[in-house]
């Protein structure tokens, strides 16, 4: 696992090279999940083949109760087998596909915001491991991704006042890893 930290006031955020599926003592861990709530490809199948059918049911349910997730929503679902590892929730988010999308980057923006709310406001959560959203098969520039995840984590740092907590940006390949630790680097302004 290849890592970087960087604390703020508020929040320690880490950078690191995982499958997230492997993490321990994570309140949530973030899905890459699209509108239907199906197992997909990359970050997406992996969690749903490590949390189990039951994963697949919850989902089923959440969409016959709700319908289909919007660009830029979420689902929120137990964790299912993933409950060994201490983790409590998956939270589904949709991002934007970069190509097919009027404006991919503010609803990535919008999904980044929600996922933060959500985690810390909503649920009331310490830690929250969240991949690089869109940036696999939905075509998201994985610089443009990093520049958008650090933005909104400066924003909700500046915006929050009770909150203390973990974020964890957790990528399984090293190019995207690499991309994250850079664009965080640069002027930092946390």
């Amino acid at each position: 696992m290849f890592n970087q930290l960087i604390k703020t006031q508020r929040f320690s955020v880490k950078i690191i090279k995982e499958n997230i599926v492997k993490l321990v003592d994570v309140d949530a861990i973030v899905n890459a999940a699209n509108q239907e709530l199906l197992p997909g490809g990359g970050v997406c199948g992996a969690i749903f083949q490590a949390a189990g059918r039951e994963l697949e049911r919850e989902c089923q349910q959440y969409i016959q109760q709700y319908g289909i997730v919007p660009t830029s929503k979420l689902a929120v679902t137990s964790s299912c087998q993933l409950k060994k590892n201490n983790i409590k929730y998956i939270i589904h988010a949709v991002g934007p596909k970069y190509f097919e999308s009027q404006s991919p980057e503010e609803e990535l923006q919008i999904c980044v915001q929600n996922i933060l709310n959500q985690s810390f406001n909503q649920l009331g959560l310490k830690s929250v491991a969240i991949p690089a959203i869109s940036s696999g098969i939905y075509g998201f520039p994985k610089g443009l991704c990093a520049q958008i995840f650090k933005f909104v984590i400066e924003e909700y740092e500046k915006e929050t006042s009770n909150n203390q907590g973990e974020i964890i940006l957790c990528n399984f390949d090293q190019e995207t890893t690499t991309i994250f630790q850079k664009v965080f680097q640069q002027q930092n302004s946390f």
